[in-house]
This record gives C-alpha cells, sequence and structure tokens, in this order.
C-alpha cells in the first residue's frame, strides 16, 4: 500500500512507519526432536500444508504442559 491510497483519519496522526525488511529467520530445528515427535511433526507439516513451526511449537507446547511439576529445580 503507497501513501497515495491511503487517506489519514485526522491531520494529528502520522503515518505509520514502514517496518524495515529483515532476513528470513532460521529455520526450526526439527532435527533435534526426539525421533517420535520429529515424525509426527513432519507428517502434520506435510498432511496441513504447513511450516514445521507450527506444529513443532505445538507439540512442545502440549509437552511442557505434561511435564509441568514433574521436576524440581533448585
Amino acid at each position: 500500500m503507497n501513501e497515495t491510497t491511503v487517506t489519514p483519519i485526522s491531520d494529528n496522526i502520522p503515518y505509520p512507519t514502514p517496518l524495515k525488511r529483515v532476513k528470513s529467520t532460521p529455520p526450526f530445528p526439527v532435527g533435534c526432536l526426539p525421533p517420535v515427535l520429529r515424525e509426527m511433526v513432519e507428517l502434520i507439516s506435510e498432511t496441513v500444508q504447513v511450516m514445521p513451526e507450527m506444529p513443532a511449537s505445538v507439540a512442545l507446547s502440549v509437552l511442557s504442559l505434561c511435564l509441568q511439576g514433574k521436576a524440581k529445580i533448585s
């Protein structure tokens, strides 16, 4: 969207500053997951056609929920 097509809401509100383009993030290290979890993440990623980061983050969240309170760190 360029500034010529955007009309300001008010004269007091400036146009937003565009974000700088950044380099792409490194790929999620799926290879660091345990074999069963890695296979599940890869299968879901292929089946649903999403990047592996999405099912991997959900899987890690579920694991953290399952393991909460099981370890004590002092």
